[in-house]
């Protein structure tokens, strides 16, 4: 197993709520070193379709300067943290997504992060996170829907496959839309702790 931290990506653009707490219940159950970051204090961009992508393989223009070709050079905001990001991704064993659904899908600031995956589909075959895994934790505020985790769960399946991740069977809740509903129900923080454990426990040592 790789010796680099498991990375936990909470995604809500809400400080403490829901998602905070759950990649916290996640932590702290697996007996490694992991790494927790909010996804919306990360200052990923989107995706603007310049195209550098498919000339530049792997690259992308709003990482910065360093990686422009003079066409496209010009005056950048302040550093994207999409790179920094990936790189997690490709180093960690297993990559956990903790996701609020918003409208069937998962927040702008996530599907962003989703979207600059681009510069690797552009790679055609090679897959920068081989070896590597991606489990997801997806909560919604909506009691019931048919095909309420399906937008979020296509998209994040497709980041996986992309980076050439083994897919791993989502973690689902219905109906925890308050910021403490989590935090308030013993059940389901068992049901995260017992998912985390048997996702860690599946990998291959």
């Amino acid at each position: 197993m790789s010796s680099a931290p498991v990375f936990i990506a909470s995604c809500s653009p809400r400080k403490g709520g829901n998602c905070d707490f759950a990649a916290s219940l996640v932590e702290r159950t697996l007996p490694v070193r992991s790494s927790v970051i909010r996804v919306s204090d990360a200052n990923v961009r989107p995706c603007n379709a310049c195209g550098v992508c498919d000339s530049m393989p792997g690259r992308c223009t709003l990482d910065g300067p360093t990686v422009l070709p003079s066409s496209v050079s010009g005056q950048l905001p302040a550093k994207d943290g999409a790179k920094a990001l990936f790189a997690s991704m490709t180093l960690a064993p297993v990559t956990f997504i903790v996701a609020p659904i918003y409208y069937y899908h998962i927040p702008a600031q996530a599907k962003a992060w989703v979207d600059r995956t681009q510069r690797f589909w552009a790679m055609k075959g090679e897959s920068p996170a081989k070896g590597r895994a991606m489990a997801c934790i997806l909560i919604a505020a909506r009691p019931r829907g048919d095909m309420l985790f399906d937008g979020a769960e296509r998209s994040l399946r497709w980041m996986a496959k992309t980076l050439g991740m083994e897919w791993l069977e989502p973690l689902e809740f219905y109906g925890l839309e308050h910021a403490s509903a989590l935090a308030d129900s013993v059940e389901k923080q068992a049901d995260i702790c017992s998912y985390a454990a048997r996702i860690f426990g599946g990998l291959p040592r």
